[in-house]
């Protein structure tokens, strides 16, 4: 599917356009793709025969405001140009209407289609306003013929005999004031055609050729004074009987076209050096060490804050000085000189095509043009083919896993759809800025609740922890974090610390000392949001998007040291029915008490009943405040104060395509997603809330009962098992004073009984 669009974009480049409009694409699913520097937008069509879309540069991509689909004949775009006209306040929007109307032979058939297809245009046109740059393009099907006295709507230039479909567009034009761009301008006749065919005459049987002007881009009057240019083209590198109609458009110099401020990327530190190269490694830990005892020498009355940035900006600089950075490169599809040479040669094979009438020599030049073809498709086949060997060969000389797992991830490299939102009246947004609001206000919404009172980071007098924190222990959950990992707004990656040395443990330990000694809070607590689509959920609302957290890997490490401690205490108070985030336990164990109940059943002849629930979105509804409450009452007081510290506000940041929304948000409900103490945390929540639901199930009635178990979880996942159905309302109720929500859709009731015996008493017939 990419080659097939390649030559959308060679087009556009050769011919210099801003904005193409697509018609007849035939495409399923749709497509929302980055083709090298251009945007490629294409509506899901729900016949095979439809489907428009459009082709952006790089400029107007940045630019879009919303796009929508009204059907498979139309489709809107809109591009936000409210800096451009600082002048002219009423002007925000430039308007565009993809259109691809009914042929005469559809309207021939159904001759209602063509009504509904302008009834539905002039609805589309309606709901884009009035305050806007608006301009229909498309493939009409319409004939409008000659200019004749009466028509204010035309130029001059325009060809052919009007038909039933150019009336209709007429009729549309003089009653909204609209002008044919292409009509208007003294271009040789081929430069006005639009669509090319033939026919057979029926009584002297030859092939005769048409030339049509049925594709169209049309404009308000009101702004025909900025139309410079409009013209058909004949050779195109994309494969259609219809020719590419371009108008030009020229706004005053100074409010359109603005050159965008670039703002620079913070460069990616090349961790692949500091990996695979020991003397990468040895220089980093060699500057880190220089970097840090020069800190230790010159703030000794430092703040913790300024302490955490001074060795936060010691990591980062002894790695870029001994690992260097990554360099972008982004690989791009380009046709070689050979593939240019024969592109051109076919396309003069096809103008010479066009203008012959000898069928001899039509045929003639369409089979050289067929082999120019096969050739061009063979030598890209070949290109590619070079590539993937250049990328096989990359992978055979990786000399570490390292290298080896990038150059595999290089191999298999996809083009994934940017990602795209609906806002509140249901029109699709693809602007990124727009897109970035909606998703940050959504989960704003869901990880802010106003009616709940935030986290101190801390309590009581400053003091020391009785355990402080050691050099061993910072050490030990460093080397247990994993590579490759993307690292948190701090762009900190967890190799830079795991590779760090004795000194980095040290100074580390000390600040975190530092923060509980004197109760002054590090910036460790913040997050950046990445939303991501949820498999086979449709796209567009925002609920159907997965939030993914990325903490500060120091954060990670605080997590890892808190859970080490606590785990003992944890340990002795979950019940033995809950097997997730615990060490030697697993969905085995859940898998083999279920067969367990299933053989019971069968041997003691009885029906066990089990009654699933599904809790919705259990992690993110957590009441903090009861957390600690409930933890007070297992931990020691150390690790307590350091769970508060943890639970206190964290500061949310939404990113989407790498792009950062910098209004951050204050999430004060639910654990922290993305380190390893919160699931626990959350199973402690669940354990006392269950706890609370046993006091209301039905106690055991006889011995048989006894034996079996009260519930079954994993994590968020819990079902309960006994003689008879619990009563879901008394549990939902119990988990509600948690803010722990039940899915009443997705309840599930499970029978186990010993099978029947019916199949054994059926008589096999036998048919003479």
């Amino acid at each position: 599917m990419f080659s097939h669009f390649l030559n959308f974009v060679r087009d556009l480049y050769k011919y210099k356009g801003d904005v193409l409009c697509l018609q007849e694409t035939k495409i399923a699913n749709g497509a929302d793709i980055n083709i090298q520097d251009q945007r490629l937008l294409c509506f899901q069509s729900d016949s095979r025969h439809y489907g428009n879309g459009f082709l952006l540069n790089k400029y107007w991509s940045e630019k879009v405001h919303r796009t929508w689909k009204v059907n498979d004949r139309i489709c809107v775009l809109q591009l936000d140009v409210s800096e451009t006209f600082k002048n002219e306040d009423k002007i925000k929007l430039i308007s565009i209407i993809n259109v691809y109307g009914p042929t005469s032979q559809k309207v021939e058939k159904d001759p209602d289609e063509l009504d509904s297809f302008y009834k539905s245009l002039n609805e589309t046109i309606n709901c884009v306003g009035k305050n806007t740059i608006l301009i229909l393009a498309g493939d009409f099907n319409a004939k409008i013929g000659q200019k004749q006295k009466i028509d204010t709507c035309i130029g001059s230039f325009s060809k052919g005999k009007r038909n039933n479909n150019g009336e209709k567009l007429l009729e549309l034009c003089e009653d909204r004031d609209y002008f044919i761009t292409n009509s208007a301008f003294n271009h040789p006749s081929r430069h006005i055609t639009t669509w090319t065919g033939q026919f057979k005459d029926k009584d002297t049987g030859k092939v005769v050729s048409i030339f049509n002007q049925i594709d169209f881009i049309i404009c308000q009057k009101r702004h025909k004074h900025l139309l410079t240019n409009a013209r058909s083209y004949a050779g195109t590198l994309t494969n259609s009987d219809h020719r590419l109609v371009k108008s030009t458009f020229k706004f005053e110099k100074g409010k359109l076209w603005h050159t965008k401020k670039n703002t620079p990327k913070t460069p990616k530190i090349n961790l692949a050096n500091l990996t695979s190269s020991k003397v990468c490694l040895d220089q980093y830990k060699t500057g880190l060490n220089e970097r840090l005892t020069t800190i230790e020498q010159d703030n000794n009355n430092s703040t913790v804050s300024d302490s955490w940035t001074n060795v936060q900006q010691a990591i980062k600089e002894s790695a870029k000085t001994s690992a260097g950075v990554n360099t972008c490169n982004k690989q791009k599809r380009t046709a070689n000189d050979t593939i240019s040479e024969l592109s051109n040669r076919q396309k003069d094979l096809k103008l010479q095509i066009q203008n012959t009438d000898n069928e001899e020599r039509k045929i003639k030049l369409r089979n050289e043009r067929n082999r120019v073809l096969h050739t061009i498709r063979k030598t890209i086949l070949e290109q590619r083919n070079e590539e993937l060997e250049k990328k096989v060969q990359k992978i055979n000389e990786a000399n570490s896993d390292n290298a080896m797992f990038k150059a595999v991830k290089l191999l298999n490299q996809k083009h994934y759809e940017n990602p795209s939102v609906e806002d509140s009246s249901g029109k699709l947004v693809i602007n990124p800025n727009q897109t970035l609001e909606i998703v940050a206000d959504f989960f704003k919404e869901k990880f802010q609740n106003k009616d709940l009172a935030s986290i101190a980071s801390f309590q009581g007098i400053p003091r020391k922890l009785n355990k402080p924190f050691t050099s061993e222990e910072v050490r030990k959950s460093l080397e247990s974090l994993k590579n490759n990992r993307a690292p948190g707004g701090d762009e900190i990656s967890g190799e830079l610390l795991k590779y760090g040395t004795p000194l980095l443990h040290k100074s580390i330990a000390n600040i975190l000392n530092r923060v509980f000694e004197e109760h002054e809070t590090i910036n460790i607590n913040s997050g950046e949001l990445i939303a991501i689509p949820k498999p086979g959920k449709p796209k567009g609302p925002p609920k159907n998007l997965r939030p993914i957290t990325l903490l500060n890997t120091i954060r990670k490490a605080l997590s890892i040291i808190t859970l080490h401690r606590i785990r003992p205490h944890i340990e002795e108070y979950l019940s033995h029915s809950q097997s997730g985030f615990r060490p030697e336990r697993s969905t085995s164990d859940v898998a083999w008490t279920h067969k367990w109940l299933s053989a019971k059943a069968k041997k003691e002849d009885v029906e066990i009943k089990i009654t699933g629930i599904d809790m919705s979105a259990a992690f993110d509804t957590i009441d903090r405040q009861i957390l600690l409450d409930i933890i007070e009452r297992i931990v020691e007081e150390d690790e307590l104060r350091i769970i508060r510290f943890l639970l206190s506000d964290t500061v949310i940041n939404t990113r989407i395509n790498g792009a950062t929304k910098e209004r951050p948000f204050v999430s004060n409900i639910g654990t922290p997603q993305g380190d390893s103490l919160s699931p626990v945390l959350f199973s402690v929540y669940l354990e006392n809330a269950l706890k609370e639901v046993r006091t209301i199930l039905p106690r055991p009635t006889n011995e048989l009962e006894k034996t079996l178990p009260t519930e079954i979880a994993y994590a968020d996942d819990v079902d309960f098992v006994g003689l008879n159905f619990v009563d879901t309302e008394e549990v939902q109720n119990t988990l509600h004073k948690y803010n722990l929500l039940v899915n009443i859709d997705k309840t599930e009731f499970t029978t186990l009984s010993r099978a029947g015996t019916e199949y054994k008493n059926t008589k096999k017939l036998e048919l003479s």
